[in-house]
């Protein structure tokens, strides 16, 4: 799981630093490790939101929300659970599946879910209403 995290943690910089080279490589090793995590703890929601979160940052949200799904099915804590829609909103709203995603948003807000989340959903519930509706 760390190594998931530091090489997700390293894309993400390199993208936004515009090396995109950079970014991709350590986007692949991110997946490399979720996917062995995913094998090492096939009961463990959090290896499936890893490999979920790792597919998103690849740019292949299809796949991110099959791993979000079932890693929201195997989760019955709240902060985790939150963290599990946020992930899967975020790849909604790249599929362009407005309400799916608006429906994920809300439901971070309905449960006891971490201050983070909350926030994040609200700005993106926020940000919608704003935006032109498109689907």
């Amino acid at each position: 799981e760390n190594q998931t995290e530091i090489y997700s943690g390293l894309g993400t910089i390199y993208r936004k630093l515009g090396d995109t080279k950079s970014a991709s490589e350590n986007f692949d090793q991110a997946l490399f490790y979720a996917r062995r995590f995913v094998m090492e703890f096939p009961d463990n929601p959090i290896s499936y939101l890893r490999l979920g979160e790792s597919f998103f940052n690849m740019g292949v949200a299809d796949s991110a929300i099959n791993f979000l799904h079932m890693a929201e099915f195997l989760e019955n804590k709240p902060l985790y659970r939150g963290k599990v829609l946020l992930a899967m909103g975020k790849a909604y709203q790249v599929e362009n599946n407005r309400s799916l995603a608006q429906d994920c948003f809300q439901q971070i807000l309905n449960i006891p879910s971490g201050f983070e989340e909350k926030k994040e959903a609200q700005e993106f519930l926020t940000e919608d209403t704003k935006s032109p509706h498109k689907n």
